[in-house]
């Protein structure tokens, strides 16, 4: 069944709505998740020196020994 020429015209509306839906909103998308979602947060910097987590193993639990 083909479809209407109105509804596979390419129109100027058409086309910014692509632009902004395939470029525009995932630029300013990147951009608010950027902001607010960790890479610009300073809670992950002190003072310019970045936070290392060092892992330590932990000790090796003694259990008594009890005599059968």
């Amino acid at each position: 069944m083909p479809l209407p020429k109105s509804l596979t015209t390419v129109t100027t509306f058409s086309k910014y709505a692509a632009l902004s839906l395939f470029v525009i909103l995932p630029i300013i998308t990147f951009f608010i998740g950027y902001y607010y979602g960790g890479l610009y947060n300073s809670k992950t910097v002190y003072e310019g020196i970045p936070i290392q987590i060092v892992s330590t193993p932990s000790p090796t639990p003694t259990f008594p020994i009890v005599a059968e």
